[in-house]
């Protein structure tokens, strides 16, 4: 090896001893030399001691036999690279029954074995490279004058020895997508200090089983609604509290409303409309709208042109009632049918399909009066929609003339409508309805805050339209009230509560609402642990998104075992 502390040029320059053993000084080991380029300081470094330890029968030596030179990257300093050529001894083994002769002298508060990197410099780049890709590794080591490989910087992740979790008290456990849809795993996380601290290759009952009969100290997990954890639990730790996670229950309650709304979409719009049309009859005179003309609005040409339903899907649905009628199972429909279960289940409860909501974005329900006065005023499409348009119209011309043709099809500018658009208040109301997709009602039913200001109170239009919706319909103050209810009881603390909640509603006639509360007497003790306890699922799914936020880092070809150390090792998301 080249000795590079003897080279001189007319740039170079030392550092004397105690300097060096003030900055880079390391216990047991003496820089006696050193040489400053413009951009690398050489050190020259030694162990102290005067005897060596033999690995075999450890006694010690004074012999020296020889020494050889080991050239280290330490940490930069000010910049330079910072390299250490370190003479290392070989000394002789005195001891005449040990079986080897000649062994080198140890330097562990210097370097392990075999490295090229000095030990600080390992737990440095253990402690960045955990957080980012192999790639993304190399070019910061580049930049601290430690350059590494994108492989070298996969060794040193790899060499990092993972914790381990003895005591643990409060777990949470949840599923995440090794491949969407396809292999799952699982993410076990402590709860008291919201650290990951291990990642699962399976979601398998039998192999989560397996680790929490290895760590017999947990008493509380906290989980989802999955039974296969269930399972796993009662399995694996028997004597643990499960709890049940509070956001996903909520969630449970919500989408049972969603499913409820999208069956009954259809009598809920009639059921408004009906409203619509009774307080439209009690505040007009009797001679400007008859009971006749309200009995004959739906043959009325401004309604023929609603959402119609698709010819496909018309058929998909009769032929999955035909096979219903006899006596067929959702799993036998779907395969008789080539389709998808999910499918046959959408469909299954349905009386009649549904037509496709079509969502209104423009605004056309705020210039409803300004249309019909053009339209009684014998104005061309044109000349109405720029009348509009200064009014504060969002939307633009084809859309404008798409909508007004579907709503008024025998209109001409020459020539007077046919009937008085004033006796028509039902094209108004169904156009404001339809705005409202049963998607958006369930938000609105479930938060009753949406659409309204923080900052002044001010409410959306969309949230007005949906009160008065919600109002006009017993169903929904129904559902909106056992939906609310059930959040208070959930964060009451109060189990009693659920019994009285539960005794309440068993009897409704709400069929979603009671496939629900089916569901929540099957897992009725961690429930109620949900309501005892404070802890939920919550941190473990946000260690699911940062999992995600991993695989994309390493844009997905991570091995499972680089993974896990990414996951459980690392600070950052």
């Amino acid at each position: 090896m080249n000795d590079y502390t003897s080279q001189t040029k007319d740039n170079n320059f030392s550092i004397n001893k105690h300097s060096l053993q003030a900055i880079f000084g390391i216990p047991g080991v003496e820089f006696y030399n050193s040489v400053i380029r413009d951009n690398l300081i050489l050190l020259s470094a030694r162990l102290k001691a005067k005897t060596a330890k033999c690995p075999s029968c450890e006694k010690r030596s004074k012999s020296v036999h020889s020494s050889y030179m080991r050239k280290l990257t330490d940490l930069s300093s000010s910049g330079r690279a910072v390299k250490i050529i370190f003479k290392v001894r070989k000394f002789r083994c005195r001891n005449s029954s040990c079986t080897q002769t000649i062994f080198s002298e140890q330097h562990l508060p210097l370097t392990q074995r075999y490295s090229r990197l000095t030990e600080r410099t390992t737990h440095y780049l253990q402690r960045l490279l955990v957080e980012v890709s192999a790639r993304k590794g190399e070019y910061i080591s580049s930049l601290f004058s430690i350059k590494q490989s994108s492989s070298t910087c996969l060794r040193i992740v790899k060499s990092i020895e993972m914790p381990d979790y003895n005591e643990l008290t409060t777990i949470g456990i949840d599923d995440w997508a090794y491949r969407k849809g396809k292999t799952y795993g699982t993410i076990i996380v402590n709860a008291i200090n919201h650290r990951p601290i291990e990642l699962l290759k399976s979601r398998d009952k039998e192999e989560v089983a397996d680790w929490l009969k290895d760590h017999n100290s947990i008493l509380y997990i906290t989980r989802d609604r999955s039974s296969s954890y269930s399972n796993a639990i009662e399995s694996g730790a028997p004597k643990a509290a499960q709890i049940a996670d509070r956001f996903h229950l909520v969630k449970n309650l919500g989408d049972h409303i969603a499913h409820e709304i999208r069956l009954e979409y259809k009598t809920i719009k009639n059921s408004w409309l009906a409203h619509r049309k009774s307080l439209c009859q009690s505040n007009e005179n009797s001679s400007s709208l008859s009971s006749g003309d309200l009995e004959d609005k739906s043959d009325s040409p401004y309604h023929k042109h609603t959402n119609c339903v698709n010819h496909r899907k018309q058929e998909l649905f009769n032929r999955i009632h035909e096979l219903k009628k006899l006596n067929y199972s959702q799993r036998s429909i779907a395969k008789a049918l080539n389709i998808n279960r999910n499918t046959v289940r959408y469909y299954f409860e349905m009386e009649e399909l549904l037509p496709r909501a079509t969502i209104y974005y423009n605004n056309y329900g705020d210039f409803i009066d300004l249309i019909k006065k053009g339209c009684s005023q014998g104005l061309s499409v044109r000349t109405i929609f720029v009348s509009v348009k200064k009014q504060g119209f969002k939307g633009n011309q084809t859309s404008f003339y798409q909508w007004f043709n579907r709503h008024f099809p025998e209109y001409q500018s020459k020539k007077r409508i046919l009937a008085p658009l004033s006796s028509s208040p039902v094209v108004y109301e169904t156009t404001r309805f339809n705005s409202m997709s049963h998607n958006r009602l369930v938000i609105h039913l479930t938060n009753s805050e949406w659409g309204v200001s923080k900052e002044t109170g001010e409410c959306s239009k969309s949230h007005i339209l949906a009160e008065e919706i919600i109002n006009s319909s017993l169903l929904l103050k129904n559902m909106r009230e056992a939906y609310n209810t059930f959040r208070e009881v959930l964060y009451s603390g109060d189990e009693l509560k659920l019994d009285q909640w539960l005794e309440k509603y068993k009897s409704t006639n709400i069929k979603r609402i009671r496939s629900f509360i089916n569901g929540i007497n099957h897992d009725l003790e961690a429930i109620k642990n949900a309501i005892k306890y404070p802890w939920s699922n919550g941190v473990v799914e946000g260690h699911v998104n940062r999992l995600k936020n991993k695989k994309r880092e390493m844009y997905g070809r991570a091995g499972f075992e680089l993974l896990r150390r990414k996951v459980v090792l690392s600070n950052s998301g």
